[in-house]
């Protein structure tokens, strides 16, 4: 016998591993909020999207057992959808639909628009790099490329990801700014794939989130190669 289901059309979305997957799920979230959904991260929700990791054993095992956890839940009527994308999905789709028949669908890491229809939304490409955000307010992620073209025989990222990809500065220029007018306090900047962006212009990527209010960066988050101009942070306040 089923058991009364949880609020009806609320959306959980489940993050695991990386940020990458932290700020894939902050985009899914931005676009179903768009389409007029109520979605809500890692709380309570009848409707649920697993966001796996697939890149090390215990990450694997981690998202395998959440899988079984909400397949269980859906059997026994606590949920009513299950949703599985991510990494883990890229990667062992035919396996996971063998041996987990009880989730409605897997989706890999490109199908942002078919998961989006399977849960009834719309993908809206004027809302490209906005994004819910679920971090804390000192700190949010840019992504600032994807993928990897190297096939080392160790990892796995490209049979996941794809090939590399960088995104424009324009675009996280862009998204910076939209974080900017959010309020976010603090600003947390990992350079270490700053080599991908343009050295000329990565800068202004730091400089554009500080531009309209005066925020704090902690001094021992950056790591500025020796290239960075002088005085580009402009209304920053470091601190250490």
């Amino acid at each position: 016998m089923r058991t009364k289901s949880l609020k009806k059309n609320k959306i959980n979305v489940i993050t695991l591993g990386c940020s990458k997957n932290v700020y894939d799920s902050e985009v899914l979230m931005g676009q179903l909020k768009a389409s007029g959904k109520d979605v809500v991260h890692e709380e309570e929700g009848n409707i649920v999207v697993i966001n796996t990791c697939g890149f090390i054993d215990n990450a694997k095992a981690e998202s395998v057992n959440m899988i079984l956890e909400y397949a269980d839940k859906k059997e026994r009527g606590i949920v009513d959808k299950v949703f599985v994308t991510g990494c883990l999905s890229e990667r062992y789709r035919p396996d996971l639909e063998k041996e987990i028949p009880n989730v409605d669908q897997f989706f890999g890491t490109t199908e942002l628009p078919a998961l989006l229809k399977a849960l009834g939304a719309d993908y809206k490409h004027e809302l490209l790099g906005e994004r819910l955000t679920t971090t804390p307010k000192n700190y949010a992620y840019l992504k600032i490329a994807e993928g990897c073209d190297r096939p080392c025989s160790f990892c796995a990222i490209p049979l996941m990801r794809g090939k590399h990809v960088s995104q424009t500065i324009e675009k996280l220029v862009k998204e910076a700014e939209g974080l900017a007018r959010i309020n976010f306090d603090c600003a947390r900047f990992d350079l270490l794939r700053v080599r991908y962006l343009q050295k000329t212009q990565s800068w202004r990527i730091i400089r554009s989130f500080g531009k309209s209010r005066r925020h704090r960066m902690d001094s021992s988050a950056l790591c500025l190669p020796n290239w960075f101009p002088d005085g580009c942070f402009g209304n920053y306040e470091t601190r250490t």
